[in-house]
């Protein structure tokens, strides 16, 4: 517990601050995915398991280049899933901040300490609280063994750090943040504590950026052999 709680403490104080946006500048551009006939539909419901401030809807630069930059992930709704777990035992309740959309969902889950964490299973009674409600539009299924069936598939997206080489930090401190990674990694299973078990899941690996080294320009010497070299022109 003490290097989880110093490793923490040091992992946010050497973040930079560059490692954080504003869900609500993307909105826009989510939208945008989700509308683009072009590209092929990746899931109906994409849920990213992160961490979003309820205030600044600040979230970790990674959750957005997952769905962005490494190959656009297309989905109907985008879920922003944060979940809290409070000191009451037996809390279980869940905010939804639609962000003026239909299909972005900042969702945060409340739940006591001894309370199932099966994300899947309250995330179910989320979607038809929702559709109900005319929060979001309905996902009708034309292949189902569910006739009536309302909702659609779910891929969970969980983001794994790992220490990036490419990090300045000063040896105690490159120990203390490797032990917290470490324990993360390896003594919890994200996929077994939220009861992803038989869901759909993808675990995509991030470098954790502390201090980036900088790294020397190289100087060019020769490029050899160029071939239409278009040159622009100042007028």
């Amino acid at each position: 517990m003490v290097i989880w709680y110093f490793g923490n403490k040091l992992r946010d104080y050497l973040s930079d601050e560059e490692e954080w946006v504003s869900l609500s500048d993307y909105k826009d551009v989510l939208q945008e995915l989700s509308n683009d006939d072009r590209i092929p539909l990746y899931i109906s419901n994409l849920v990213m398991l992160t961490k979003v401030d309820k205030r600044t809807y600040k979230v970790k630069r990674e959750t957005l280049y997952s769905i962005l930059d490494k190959s656009p992930k297309k989905a109907k709704v985008y879920w922003f899933v944060t979940v809290n777990t409070t000191s009451d035992p037996y809390t279980n309740y869940y905010t939804v901040d639609m962000m003026g959309t239909r299909n972005i969902v900042n969702l945060q889950l409340y739940l006591g300490f001894k309370m199932d964490h099966r994300v899947n299973l309250y995330l179910r009674q989320v979607v038809e609280d929702l559709i109900e409600n005319d929060i979001i539009d309905e996902q009708p299924q034309k292949y189902t063994t569910m006739p009536g069936r309302k909702i659609g598939d779910f891929r969970f997206i969980i983001i794994q750090e790992l220490l990036s080489p490419n990090t300045r930090v000063r040896g105690w401190q490159h120990l203390l943040i490797s032990a917290r990674i470490f324990i993360q990694n390896h003594s919890t299973n994200p996929i077994q504590w939220f009861g992803l078990e038989f869901s759909e899941v993808k675990v995509e690996k991030v470098p954790l950026l502390l201090k980036k080294r900088r790294i020397p320009a190289m100087e060019q010497r020769m490029i050899l052999n160029p071939k239409d070299v278009k040159r622009s022109t100042k007028e």
